[in-house]
């Protein structure tokens, strides 16, 4: 297994130094401002089935092309929660930061592009994509989806020449989302948008547009059945590959601000992940509904056995936990109702971070979390901290001792066993 790691990790590692340099040339040609050149590039770019654009906010799109666009402001003045990182073997002062977030709103395109897997959308004729992201993003940040090759400098390179079949859609509510194949990312960035329909009026004809993944992994068709379980709308399933071309576009903003990439070279900070504990409640609400009449263990240890990131030495530390009554579960093989309810019913839980962690949102107030991360101190991986504090939980942290600041989160590492036992204890 190690071997296949180290072949795949460079791999990964052969795409990503590729995928940079094609950035920076893409932003050296740009700023040339030589016509023949960038028509050349883009032609070179074409080859390989990419293509380059600028990247506008959706701010500076609808003030430069008003009349494409229509937007509704369904809710302002709110306020996001983040709390810090706790250490399990460090005293540590939580603290709860407040910050305004961003205003949710109803946008409606005309004429545009979008694919499954994405929040992109591109206008050809003005050749530019709109995503408030990826529009004078910091650098250390990376946003990188189905659609989106790379993204810097207010350009962008796409995975697509738009050169193939583009399917047409009249209308179309978009639910569809980066990162959909991840549990974490689906649930809180995607399928959440699906709280938002009743506060719209869009015709009942509109269809939802939902990432085609909704419909093939268990966990996600469950939870898009129960939030649309009032919804009589049709569902046009959106393939990750496939350009569509939609003639009435509708998109929400995501509800809470979660960064999906970071450099390694930058430790993450609280408001990374910023939450709306009102959007929160309104989900956990609608998901307890799920919950199935079944046994579950009180204390348990989430393995990642199946599969091949952030890998530990599971078995040392099920020797320390099985002392304490826990016993070893693996998510996958529960159903989503099973998963709801093991959660709901915990005592304890000890797990790496990971997607399996976005079932915080099910337990209940007396649970303890503790969540085992690749890499130094420092990291302020409140992407799932907060969800706790939220529930009110009480989440620690324990790192690898020989963690450092190059290393990466989704990095296998290794715990010291001697800590845990003493924390446990």
């Amino acid at each position: 297994m190690n071997r296949y790691i180290k072949k795949k990790s460079f791999v990964l590692l052969g795409k990503s130094l590729f995928g940079r340099l094609l950035m920076c040339l893409t932003i050296k040609v740009h700023n040339s401002r030589t016509m023949h050149l960038i028509q050349l590039y883009k032609k070179i770019l074409s080859i390989i089935n990419k293509s380059y654009y600028n990247v506008f906010s959706f701010d500076k799109y609808a003030t430069a092309e008003n009349q494409f666009v229509d937007l509704k402001i369904l809710e302002t003045n709110r306020i996001g929660y983040s709390v810090n990182v706790v250490y399990a073997d460090t005293p540590t002062l939580l603290t709860i930061s407040t910050q305004q977030m961003h205003d949710i709103r109803l946008k409606t395109y005309h004429n545009c592009y979008t694919s499954g897997n994405t929040d992109v959308v591109v206008d050809l004729e003005k050749e530019c994509v709109i995503n408030d992201f990826c529009y004078n993003k910091n650098k250390d940040e990376e946003l990188i989806d189905g659609l989106l090759y790379r993204c810097n400098e207010n350009l962008c390179i796409l995975r697509n020449n738009f050169t193939g079949p583009i399917e047409e859609i009249v209308a179309g509510i978009v639910i569809s989302g980066k990162l959909a194949h991840n549990y974490y990312h689906e649930m809180y960035e995607n399928l959440n948008k699906l709280l938002l329909l009743d506060m719209v009026d869009i015709p009942e004809e509109v269809p939802l547009l939902v990432d085609e993944v909704v419909y093939n992994i268990h966990s996600f068709k469950r939870i898009f059945e129960i939030l649309t379980s009032n919804i009589t709308r049709k569902v046009k399933f959106l393939k990750p590959n496939k350009i569509y071309k939609v003639q009435n576009l509708y998109q929400f903003d995501h509800i809470h601000y979660i960064v999906p990439h970071l450099n390694v070279r930058r430790l993450n900070n609280p408001f990374d992940y910023v939450y709306d504990f009102n959007y929160l409640q309104m989900m956990k609400d609608k998901l307890l509904a799920a919950k199935e009449d079944v046994n579950t263990p009180k204390r348990f240890f989430i393995t990642r056995s199946s599969v091949k990131s952030r890998q530990c030495n599971e078995d040392e530390i099920m020797t320390i936990l099985e002392k304490y009554g826990f016993i070893m579960v693996n998510p996958q093989d529960y159903t989503f109702g099973q998963q709801v309810t093991l959660f709901n019913n915990a005592e304890w839980i000890v797990g790496s971070t990971g997607a399996a962690m976005a079932n915080l949102l099910f337990c209940d107030k007396q649970c303890k979390i503790l969540c085992l991360v690749s890499g130094q101190k420092g990291y302020e991986l409140s992407i799932f901290n907060t969800i706790a504090y939220f529930n009110g939980c009480s989440m620690w942290y324990l790192t690898s001792p020989n963690g450092c600041e190059r290393q990466s989160v989704h990095e296998n590492f290794k715990i010291d066993v001697e800590t845990l036992s003493s924390i446990m204890s």
